[in-house]
């Protein structure tokens, strides 16, 4: 007998799909409690961008694969998707100062994404919905949101409290100085 259709995934798939994201997710979960238990945000941090790049080099492979299987579609947003996985992940590593200002980007590219995928790669009538508002970068995106939020609001307070302490250290500074000029 003859088989007419193959509902076996592909090994492209298998790389990006339980092999590169479901030992990123993992790796996801587990970064904040790595960096609980050895006792350092850095470690954290960078085991964080360590897991973007794992994902972004699955999916480079994975974009390989659908290459030489003809799947371009497939192909392309594959590499879509490691570029800014790489590209984020580089960046991290290169700025730490910026890594929020980043997450906030890749937040806002990734349901990008989506849209090219379902107008420009796999044109549909209407953008499937459901897919964009599941995607990690608008979880991303919320996280950062709040992260960049809560960062202003301290920030502000902090302004506030100083302050106070910079009103007193010039009152402070002013007797002084004039005590000289008055010895002088």
């Amino acid at each position: 007998a003859r088989v007419l259709v193959d509902n076996r995934p592909s090994i492209a798939w298998i790389v990006c799909n339980p092999i590169g994201r479901g030992l990123t997710a993992w790796l996801w979960m587990g970064c904040p409690f790595f960096g609980v238990l050895v006792g350092s945000p850095w470690h954290a941090k960078y085991s964080l961008l360590g897991a973007f790049m794992l994902s972004g080099l699955s999916e480079g492979m994975s974009a390989v694969l659908y290459n030489l299987t003809g799947r371009w579609r497939d192909a392309v947003y594959m590499w879509l998707y490691a570029l800014i996985d790489v590209a984020f992940s580089t960046c991290g590593y290169l700025s730490e100062k910026r890594f929020f200002n980043n997450m906030f980007f890749l937040g806002l590219i990734s349901p990008f994404i989506q849209v090219v995928k379902s107008s420009v790669l796999y044109p549909t009538p209407s953008v499937d919905l459901e897919r964009l508002l599941t995607t990690k970068g608008l979880m991303v995106l919320a996280v950062t949101t709040v992260i960049l939020m809560l960062r202003h609001v301290t920030l502000r307070r902090a302004r506030r409290l100083v302050l106070v302490d910079k009103v007193k250290y010039d009152a402070i500074w002013t007797v002084i100085l004039a005590n000289e000029e008055e010895r002088a």
